[in-house]
Protein backbone atom coordinates (compact mmCIF):
# COMPACT_ATOMS: atom_id res chain seq x y z
CA UNK A 1 0.00 0.00 0.00
CA UNK A 2 1.31 3.47 -1.03
CA UNK A 3 -1.11 5.73 0.47
CA UNK A 4 -4.52 5.93 1.54
CA UNK A 5 -7.64 8.93 3.28
CA UNK A 6 -10.35 7.83 4.95
CA UNK A 7 -13.06 10.77 4.26
CA UNK A 8 -16.45 11.38 5.31
CA UNK A 9 -18.19 9.66 2.43
CA UNK A 10 -15.07 8.08 0.26
CA UNK A 11 -12.00 6.89 0.97
CA UNK A 12 -8.87 7.04 -1.82
CA UNK A 13 -6.19 4.03 -1.63
CA UNK A 14 -3.09 3.55 -3.80
CA UNK A 15 -1.89 0.17 -4.25
CA UNK A 16 0.93 -1.65 -5.81
CA UNK A 17 -0.08 -5.35 -7.26
CA UNK A 18 3.22 -6.80 -8.13
CA UNK A 19 2.33 -10.26 -10.41
CA UNK A 20 6.47 -11.41 -9.94
CA UNK A 21 5.70 -11.41 -6.13
CA UNK A 22 3.06 -13.11 -6.15
CA UNK A 23 4.52 -15.98 -8.70
CA UNK A 24 7.47 -15.85 -6.31
CA UNK A 25 5.08 -17.05 -3.44
CA UNK A 26 5.14 -21.24 -2.66
CA UNK A 27 1.91 -22.78 -2.40
CA UNK A 28 2.29 -23.41 1.22
CA UNK A 29 2.54 -19.60 1.35
CA UNK A 30 -0.55 -18.75 -0.23
CA UNK A 31 -2.46 -21.14 1.62
CA UNK A 32 -1.24 -19.40 4.67
CA UNK A 33 -1.29 -15.67 3.61
CA UNK A 34 -5.25 -16.66 2.66
CA UNK A 35 -6.09 -18.50 6.19
CA UNK A 36 -4.67 -15.17 7.88
CA UNK A 37 -7.45 -13.62 5.83
CA UNK A 38 -10.32 -16.57 6.22
CA UNK A 39 -9.34 -18.30 8.50
CA UNK A 40 -10.67 -21.76 8.86
CA UNK A 41 -14.53 -22.13 10.86
CA UNK A 42 -15.88 -24.23 13.08
CA UNK A 43 -19.37 -25.02 13.75
CA UNK A 44 -20.89 -21.54 15.16
CA UNK A 45 -18.38 -19.83 12.78
CA UNK A 46 -15.91 -18.97 15.01
CA UNK A 47 -12.40 -18.29 13.52
CA UNK A 48 -10.24 -21.46 14.55
CA UNK A 49 -5.99 -21.94 14.22
CA UNK A 50 -4.61 -22.32 10.88
CA UNK A 51 -2.88 -25.66 12.05
CA UNK A 52 -0.20 -27.43 9.28
CA UNK A 53 -3.11 -30.12 8.88
CA UNK A 54 -5.38 -27.88 7.34
CA UNK A 55 -2.64 -26.33 5.14
CA UNK A 56 -1.62 -29.75 4.08
CA UNK A 57 -5.41 -30.44 3.00
CA UNK A 58 -5.38 -27.52 1.47
CA UNK A 59 -2.49 -28.06 -0.80
CA UNK A 60 -3.82 -31.00 -2.42
CA UNK A 61 -6.05 -28.82 -4.26
CA UNK A 62 -3.74 -27.51 -6.72
CA UNK A 63 -6.76 -25.74 -9.03
CA UNK A 64 -7.44 -23.94 -5.64
CA UNK A 65 -3.96 -23.07 -4.73
CA UNK A 66 -3.60 -20.90 -8.28
CA UNK A 67 -6.99 -19.97 -7.83
CA UNK A 68 -6.08 -17.77 -4.77
CA UNK A 69 -3.13 -17.26 -5.63
CA UNK A 70 -4.71 -15.34 -8.13
CA UNK A 71 -7.05 -13.96 -5.36
CA UNK A 72 -4.36 -12.64 -3.45
CA UNK A 73 -2.85 -10.21 -6.09
CA UNK A 74 -6.38 -8.77 -7.62
CA UNK A 75 -7.45 -5.19 -6.99
CA UNK A 76 -10.78 -6.23 -7.32
CA UNK A 77 -10.90 -8.83 -4.07
CA UNK A 78 -8.59 -6.74 -2.01
CA UNK A 79 -11.75 -3.80 -2.49
CA UNK A 80 -13.96 -6.97 -1.41
CA UNK A 81 -11.78 -7.79 1.50
CA UNK A 82 -12.15 -3.96 2.89
CA UNK A 83 -15.70 -3.32 2.15
CA UNK A 84 -17.88 -6.67 3.23
CA UNK A 85 -16.54 -5.96 6.83
CA UNK A 86 -17.61 -1.89 7.09
CA UNK A 87 -21.23 -3.36 5.30
CA UNK A 88 -21.65 -5.77 7.12
CA UNK A 89 -20.81 -3.99 10.60
CA UNK A 90 -22.83 -0.75 9.47
CA UNK A 91 -25.77 -3.34 8.56
CA UNK A 92 -25.50 -4.64 12.07
CA UNK A 93 -25.50 -0.97 13.38
CA UNK A 94 -28.72 0.14 11.34
CA UNK A 95 -30.46 -3.30 11.57
CA UNK A 96 -30.71 -3.30 7.70
CA UNK A 97 -29.36 -5.44 4.90
CA UNK A 98 -27.49 -4.14 1.25
CA UNK A 99 -24.87 -2.42 0.63
CA UNK A 100 -23.05 0.04 2.35
CA UNK A 101 -21.47 1.76 -1.08
CA UNK A 102 -23.21 3.95 -3.63
CA UNK A 103 -21.42 1.92 -6.53
CA UNK A 104 -18.60 -0.01 -7.49
CA UNK A 105 -15.07 1.29 -6.83
CA UNK A 106 -13.14 3.20 -9.52
CA UNK A 107 -10.14 2.45 -10.63
CA UNK A 108 -6.95 4.01 -12.37
CA UNK A 109 -3.79 2.52 -13.34
CA UNK A 110 -0.80 4.66 -12.52
CA UNK A 111 1.85 4.07 -15.46
CA UNK A 112 5.02 6.41 -14.29
CA UNK A 113 6.67 8.52 -11.46
CA UNK A 114 5.10 11.63 -12.12
CA UNK A 115 1.44 9.98 -11.93
CA UNK A 116 2.11 8.32 -8.70
CA UNK A 117 3.40 11.47 -7.16
CA UNK A 118 1.04 13.91 -8.28
CA UNK A 119 -1.66 10.77 -7.13
CA UNK A 120 -0.39 10.41 -3.94
CA UNK A 121 0.34 14.19 -3.04
CA UNK A 122 -3.96 14.29 -4.11
CA UNK A 123 -5.23 11.60 -2.01
CA UNK A 124 -2.62 13.16 1.03
CA UNK A 125 -4.31 16.42 0.58
CA UNK A 126 -7.87 15.66 0.14
CA UNK A 127 -8.34 16.20 3.76
CA UNK A 128 -7.48 19.39 3.74
CA UNK A 129 -9.48 20.61 0.32
CA UNK A 130 -12.58 19.04 2.40
CA UNK A 131 -11.57 21.48 5.33
CA UNK A 132 -10.91 18.10 7.61
CA UNK A 133 -7.88 18.88 8.91
CA UNK A 134 -5.35 22.42 8.79
CA UNK A 135 -2.05 20.57 8.09
CA UNK A 136 -1.54 17.24 6.81
CA UNK A 137 0.12 15.79 9.50
CA UNK A 138 -2.77 16.52 11.95
CA UNK A 139 -4.96 14.96 9.22
CA UNK A 140 -7.33 11.93 10.84
CA UNK A 141 -7.00 8.04 9.13
CA UNK A 142 -4.62 9.14 6.16
CA UNK A 143 -1.24 6.99 5.35
CA UNK A 144 1.01 10.72 5.73
CA UNK A 145 -0.23 11.06 8.95
CA UNK A 146 0.97 7.31 9.67
CA UNK A 147 3.95 8.23 8.14
CA UNK A 148 4.64 11.68 10.82
CA UNK A 149 3.88 9.52 13.70
CA UNK A 150 6.20 6.65 12.46
CA UNK A 151 9.01 9.14 12.42
CA UNK A 152 7.93 10.22 15.22
CA UNK A 153 8.20 6.87 17.44
CA UNK A 154 11.58 6.00 15.60
CA UNK A 155 12.97 9.53 16.64
CA UNK A 156 13.66 10.66 12.55
CA UNK A 157 11.59 13.55 12.69
CA UNK A 158 14.40 15.68 12.75
CA UNK A 159 16.47 14.03 10.09
CA UNK A 160 13.41 14.53 7.79
CA UNK A 161 13.37 17.72 8.62
CA UNK A 162 17.01 18.39 7.95
CA UNK A 163 16.19 16.59 4.47
CA UNK A 164 14.12 19.46 3.39
CA UNK A 165 16.84 21.39 1.41
CA UNK A 166 17.37 17.95 -0.61
CA UNK A 167 14.00 17.65 -1.34
CA UNK A 168 13.70 21.25 -3.27
CA UNK A 169 16.86 19.96 -5.44
CA UNK A 170 15.36 16.22 -6.10
CA UNK A 171 11.94 18.07 -7.05
CA UNK A 172 13.18 20.50 -9.11
CA UNK A 173 16.00 18.65 -11.08
CA UNK A 174 15.84 14.83 -12.95
CA UNK A 175 19.24 14.45 -11.15
CA UNK A 176 19.73 11.91 -8.02
CA UNK A 177 19.29 14.12 -5.30
CA UNK A 178 22.57 14.04 -2.74
CA UNK A 179 22.89 10.93 -0.65
CA UNK A 180 21.40 11.55 3.22
CA UNK A 181 22.69 8.93 5.92
CA UNK A 182 20.49 7.93 8.20
CA UNK A 183 17.26 8.83 6.39
CA UNK A 184 14.12 7.35 8.26
CA UNK A 185 12.46 4.10 6.39
CA UNK A 186 8.30 4.20 6.04
CA UNK A 187 8.48 0.31 5.59
CA UNK A 188 5.19 -0.51 3.94
CA UNK A 189 3.86 2.60 3.17
CA UNK A 190 7.06 3.51 0.78
CA UNK A 191 5.63 3.53 -3.04
CA UNK A 192 8.21 1.49 -3.36
CA UNK A 193 11.18 -0.31 -1.83
CA UNK A 194 14.76 -0.60 -3.05
CA UNK A 195 16.25 -0.13 -6.42
CA UNK A 196 17.40 3.23 -8.06
CA UNK A 197 15.93 6.33 -7.00
CA UNK A 198 14.32 5.32 -4.17
CA UNK A 199 15.94 7.96 -1.35
CA UNK A 200 15.24 10.63 -4.31
CA UNK A 201 11.60 9.11 -3.61
CA UNK A 202 11.81 9.49 -0.17
CA UNK A 203 12.80 12.73 0.27
CA UNK A 204 9.83 13.70 -2.35
CA UNK A 205 6.88 11.94 -0.40
CA UNK A 206 8.88 14.46 3.23
CA UNK A 207 8.31 17.55 0.65
CA UNK A 208 4.86 15.86 -0.25
CA UNK A 209 4.03 15.23 3.26
CA UNK A 210 4.49 18.76 4.27
CA UNK A 211 6.60 17.73 7.10
CA UNK A 212 9.45 19.72 6.64
CA UNK A 213 9.38 23.59 6.17
CA UNK A 214 5.88 24.64 6.66
CA UNK A 215 4.23 26.34 3.37
CA UNK A 216 1.00 27.87 3.01
CA UNK A 217 -1.70 25.75 0.83
CA UNK A 218 -4.26 27.20 -1.55
CA UNK A 219 -6.28 24.31 -1.59
CA UNK A 220 -8.43 25.19 -5.09
CA UNK A 221 -5.45 26.04 -6.61
CA UNK A 222 -3.33 22.93 -5.69
CA UNK A 223 -6.29 20.70 -7.09
CA UNK A 224 -6.71 22.59 -10.56
CA UNK A 225 -2.90 21.70 -10.91
CA UNK A 226 -3.81 18.01 -10.84
CA UNK A 227 -5.39 16.24 -13.51
CA UNK A 228 -9.16 14.73 -14.01
CA UNK A 229 -7.95 11.19 -14.23
CA UNK A 230 -6.39 11.69 -10.45
CA UNK A 231 -9.57 12.94 -8.54
CA UNK A 232 -12.05 10.12 -9.21
CA UNK A 233 -12.51 7.65 -6.81
CA UNK A 234 -10.30 4.72 -5.52
CA UNK A 235 -6.90 4.79 -7.33
CA UNK A 236 -5.48 1.20 -8.14
CA UNK A 237 -2.11 0.45 -9.22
Amino acid sequence: MAGFAVLDNHMHVVLLLNDSVANGWTDEEVVRRWGRLFPPRGKNREALEVTDVWVAFQLKNVKWVEETRRRLNSLGWFMKCLKEPLARMANREDNCKGTFFESRFQSIAILDEKALLTTLAYVDLNPLAAGMAKTPEDSLHTSVKARVDDCRVRGTLGVVVANDALADVANSSDDQAPSSPGAPAFGHLLPRRGGEGTERRGLLISRRAGIGQRRQLNMPTQRKKLPRRGREGTVGM
